[in-house]
């Protein structure tokens, strides 16, 4: 069967990769595979809003299996929302939608960031539902941010950055891979554990997120305190305070 993105028709998409509107990734990967398409390469920011970098953190951190109830606060939340724009400013066709829970100072509900002036738009999406996202993990859910990293197709379009839409949708990715390494980083050295995968339903995550047709969710990323995992007869502490506590009060605008 054939699906359009673009007006570009994609052939041959099988049934589980069209159930989870994974057609547009299924054409780039496959032209991949033919050598059709050279990778494009991406450098990464040169500079960050969180200082004093720990090497050892960062190649330490572990994955976030059991959110903690921890309110986020807000000094803290305001530093990683800074590094977020630094980390997407570049990339027009990158957009971020952001699901708060707990965090001091806003309500709990799903926001999408603007740049001029740089304001967070509340969307009204359900914060319980995160998990619906990614085939009902528990994860999902729960204090801190849940971020949903995305390709606007309608900027590329407008922007003429690429005739082709493979190209378009392999610059997004490599992008959206590397702003989600980068707030990992930071926000490894706020103290918080994160965790993210692109495996989404992006029909689940357009509806939680209230985001029209245009843009295609790529990553989802969790950041939150880690909870005790009951999984496991020792508790797992949550990682260290930050150290740049001078910078914990920096406001985004």
């Amino acid at each position: 069967m054939q699906a359009s993105f673009s007006g570009t028709l994609v052939p041959n998409v099988p049934s589980l990769w069209q159930k989870y509107n994974w057609e547009l990734p299924f054409s780039f990967l496959s032209k991949i595979d033919n050598d059709q398409y050279p990778i494009p390469l991406h450098n990464p920011p040169s500079s960050s809003i969180v200082s004093g970098f720990d090497a050892t953190r960062a190649l330490g951190r572990r994955s976030l299996t059991v959110p903690s109830e921890q309110i986020i606060p807000q000094g803290k939340f305001r530093t990683l929302l800074s590094s977020i724009y630094e980390y997407i400013t570049p990339h027009p066709g990158i957009c971020i939608s952001v699901g708060l829970t707990n965090v001091e100072g806003w309500k709990d509900s799903t926001y999408t960031l603007f740049h001029q002036p740089r304001h967070l738009r509340d969307t009204h999406g359900n914060v319980r539902e995160f998990s619906d996202i990614i085939q009902g993990q528990s994860w999902g859910n729960g204090s801190g941010l849940a971020l949903l990293i995305c390709f606007d197709s309608e900027v590329y379009t407008m922007a003429d950055l690429t005739t082709s839409a493979d190209l378009a949708f392999a610059s997004a990715l490599i992008a959206a891979g590397n702003i989600c390494q980068n707030i990992v980083l930071d926000a490894t050295q706020l103290g918080f554990r994160c965790r993210m995968t692109p495996a989404i339903s992006e029909s689940k995550a357009q509806q939680i997120y209230r985001l029209n047709d245009d843009i295609i969710p790529l990553h989802f990323l969790r950041i939150a305190f880690q909870a005790p995992d009951p999984r496991t007869s020792v508790s797992i502490p949550c990682a260290p305070g930050s150290p740049n506590t001078a910078h914990e009060h920096v406001v985004f605008q």
